[in-house]
């Protein structure tokens, strides 16, 4: 068979010209594989949670929702029925509703309690002065000069007792 025999052929049957061959599907696609989805950890799924209530107790409550959260932060139970505010056994407006959680945040401000007064000296969280930093250092360096002093007048005894219990024996 003759080669231009051989490319009619090759074009008769549909062939790609030779050294140009389509490119190679991935393997994906080839095995007919499917995507699996990286399971969810536990945070995000608390996370995806606590978006959709956020997001419902919006749709529900609309502007109030500071309010609600108030409440219910001061151990009320609230529920909306209808156009109204179910609070506790009685039904109120959301007027009504503005009030109630302004007294109960003005509560909880007047029940808080004082801020502590400041010590003197380093709290937590800031940067130690210089002059307190020095003073420290001189403390510990005394520290160890009297440390090292009471050590020396110690083996002074113990090697002058020795001395004496040799010159007696």
């Amino acid at each position: 068979m003759s080669y231009d025999a051989l490319v009619a052929m090759a074009t008769a049957e549909g062939w790609p010209p030779r050294g140009l061959r389509a490119p190679r599907p991935n393997a994906q696609k080839s095995r007919n594989y499917k995507l699996v989805p990286r399971p969810r950890t536990e945070a995000q799924v608390r996370e995806d949670r606590r978006a959709e209530e956020a997001a419902r107790e919006l749709e529900l409550y609309g502007r109030h929702v500071a309010d609600v959260a108030t409440l219910r932060r001061r151990g009320f139970g609230i529920n909306r029925e209808g156009d109204r505010i179910r609070f506790g056994n009685s039904l109120i407006t959301f007027a009504e509703l503005r009030e109630k959680a302004d007294r109960e945040r003005r509560l909880e401000a007047a029940a808080k309690p004082p801020e502590p007064p400041r010590k003197p000296g380093r709290q937590p969280g800031t940067k130690m002065a210089a002059a307190s930093r020095a003073k420290q250092a001189a403390a510990m360096r005394a520290k160890w000069a009297d440390e090292k002093f009471r050590r020396r007048t110690m083996a002074r005894q113990r090697a002058a007792r020795t001395a004496r219990l040799e010159a007696g024996a």
